[in-house]
């Protein structure tokens, strides 16, 4: 009969300890989570570090790329012409259908453009001032030629 006790009694001894510990947890990471959340200005501590781009991107590889994981594009000015600005199209649904024998799929089976915009302008390229914003996801800035220049907004 001694030993039922005990067991009765170390059967609500723990649920009761294991609820008081839990909602003091619960207190403290609410604590800490508000604290740390409220303190932090994203797009300040974001613009920080972002791309800026004082010579306009003359191939892919050094172009900004935007894109959710289904559809993406790059901007960048053309190494033969100096007028022109072009803004590629890829999707990632569209793939080369080699087959495996390069290796890992994403050699094999590369995302392919779909298609690309070139705009002509009217003056040769002197320089551009563009800005990549980590937080919206979106380049702005302005390309200077000779004749003028042009805003861009991309996103």
């Amino acid at each position: 009969m001694f030993t039922m006790k005990s067991s009765i009694k170390v059967k609500s001894f723990f649920p009761g300890m294991f609820l008081i510990m839990l909602s003091l947890q619960l207190v403290v990471k609410n604590t800490f989570a508000q604290e740390y959340s409220t303190s932090i200005n994203w797009n300040k501590f974001l613009s920080t570090h972002d791309l800026i781009f004082d010579k306009m991107p003359r191939s892919w590889e050094e172009a900004p790329y935007f894109g959710n994981g289904f559809i993406g594009s790059m901007i960048y000015g053309d190494t033969a012409n100096s007028n022109e600005v072009n803004i590629q199209v890829f999707r990632t649904d569209v793939q080369d259908h080699r087959n495996d024998s390069s290796g890992w799929t994403a050699y094999s089976r590369p995302r392919l453009a779909i298609g690309y915009f070139t705009i002509t302008l009217r003056g040769k390229i002197r320089s551009c001032h563009l800005r990549m914003h980590l937080l919206t996801a979106e380049l702005t800035g302005e390309i200077e030629t000779t004749e003028g220049s042009i805003s861009l907004h991309h996103f």
